[in-house]
C-alpha cells in the first residue's frame, strides 16, 4: 500500500492519498486546493475512487465538492458529523470562514465505529474517537493509522470548537493502548510518528 501525502490549505491539513495496486485511489481528508490533489493523482495515475473524511471540520472537507464533481468519487463520512457536511457554515462558520466553491450535499455513505471501507486490495477500518467533534474517527490499517485531529506527534486535537469535548477526547485516547508499538500514525497536522515514540512522549498518553 502506497501512502502519498500533501498539506492543503491554509491550516496546512495533511492530505493522504492511498494507492492500490489497480491505481485506484482513497483521499482522506481532502481539505482544500482541490487542484492541488487532482495534480498529484493524474502525476501518479490514479482514479479517486472514495474521498474519506475523519471529521467534518472545514480544514478537513473543503475540497470535497470539487473533486467529487471532478472525479465522481463516494464520498465517506463519519455519521455523527453528517451536519458538519451537509452545512459547516452553521456549526463551525466562525472559526472556518472561508466556503469558496463547498455545496453541502448529501454524503454517500455514513459510517459508525468498526465499519471497514474497502477498495482493490486496501481495507481501512474505522474507529470512533470522538472529542475533537462528535463524529472523528481514525482508519487503522494492520501498520498505519490516520488519526485526523484525535492525536498528532506530542499533541491531540483541541475541545474548544463547538461539539468538542476534553473528557470525551481522553476515553478515546484509551482506544490506542490496544495498538503494536510499530504502528505509524498519520495525522491531520504536523509530521509522522510512531505509536511507540508518542506512549514515551506525548503526554496525552502517559498511563
Amino acid at each position: 500500500m502506497n501512502v502519498y501525502s500533501l498539506a492543503v490549505g491554509i491550516f496546512q491539513t495533511n492530505c493522504y492519498i492511498i494507492e492500490t495496486e489497480q491505481k485506484n485511489a482513497i483521499v482522506i481528508d481532502a481539505g482544500a486546493e482541490p487542484q492541488k490533489i487532482l495534480s498529484l493523482l493524474n502525476e501518479h495515475g490514479l482514479t479517486a475512487k472514495i474521498l474519506l473524511f475523519t471529521h467534518g471540520h472545514f480544514d478537513h472537507i473543503g475540497a470535497a465538492s470539487v473533486l467529487k464533481a471532478q472525479t465522481g468519487a463516494q464520498t465517506v463520512v463519519p455519521a455523527l458529523d453528517k451536519d458538519r457536511f451537509l452545512a459547516p457554515w452553521d456549526l463551525d462558520g466562525a472559526f472556518f470562514p472561508s466556503f469558496a466553491g463547498y455545496e453541502g450535499q448529501m454524503p454517500d455513505r455514513l459510517i459508525a465505529d468498526g465499519d471497514t471501507i474497502s477498495l482493490d486490495e486496501v481495507t481501512l477500518t474505522a474507529m470512533a474517537t470522538p472529542g475533537h467533534t462528535p463524529g472523528s474517527m481514525v482508519f487503522c490499517t494492520e501498520d498505519v493509522v490516520f488519526t485526523g485531529d484525535t492525536l498528532f506527534m506530542g499533541s491531540v486535537g483541541r475541545t474548544d470548537l463547538p461539539g468538542g469535548d476534553t473528557k470525551t477526547l481522553m476515553q478515546s485516547l484509551l482506544k490506542f493502548d490496544r495498538m503494536e508499538d510499530q504502528i505509524r500514525i498519520l495525522s491531520g497536522h504536523g509530521g509522522e510518528t510512531v505509536l511507540a515514540f508518542e506512549r514515551r512522549t506525548n503526554p496525552y498518553l502517559q498511563r
